[in-house]
């Protein structure tokens, strides 16, 4: 990839983020990014696209400090976007097969929104869905990706109950993000 090829890419996500930033009204109810969990755990190759989405992580943690502002890190979406359009390309074919219990749906995706932007209390800046647990990819039959080795990840490996050992539940990995996303949420009472 050339660096002119890098920049024009890096530039779709970051300028256009930093203009709503600077045009929108500072007393917004609300300033939500779509993010990838990419720029968290990134992705060989994709150096481009790893740093838009953690410009927009940051932006939204500065919106936050007095602002508002949500960064929404989505991991694999198999119902709608690139992956479902692509019903030819064996890749896909082959994303859709191995992550279907770790996806995010649609229907996950749009409780998002709604449930943030009826928060009274303060919100996290950047919320991340779709990265499976250990049990998860151990039900699914994959191997762990080295993402899960790191330590802001170790909550990944309690999730489920396996922690990092092989459940023999096949169905307890199939944890529902829409449900926990509805539960009433504890607030801090600092």
């Amino acid at each position: 990839m050339t660096s002119t090829a890098f920049e024009v890419s890096v530039r779709a996500k970051t300028r256009r983020s930093w203009n709503l930033h600077e045009v929108l009204p500072t007393d917004l109810d609300f300033f939500n990014l779509l993010a990838s969990t990419r720029g968290i755990i990134g992705k060989p190759g994709q150096g481009n696209y790893n740093i838009g989405n953690t410009f927009q992580d940051a932006l939204a943690y500065s919106r936050s400090r007095g602002l508002g502002g949500t960064s929404f890190d989505l991991g694999h979406t198999l119902d709608v976007g690139v992956i479902a359009e692509r019903t030819d390309n064996l890749f896909a074919g082959s994303l859709r097969a191995a992550f279907e219990n770790q996806a995010v749906s649609q229907d996950e995706f749009h409780a998002l929104p709604d449930h943030f932007n009826t928060q009274t209390s303060s919100v996290c800046p950047q919320t991340v869905m779709g990265l499976g647990t250990c049990e998860q990819f151990l039900v699914d039959n994959l191997p762990e990706p080295a993402f899960l080795s790191y330590p802001q990840f170790t909550h990944l490996w309690r999730l489920g109950g396996s922690g990092g050992h092989k459940s023999n539940n096949p169905n307890s990995a199939k944890l529902s993000i829409k449900k926990a996303l509805m539960r009433p949420r504890k607030t801090d009472s600092r």
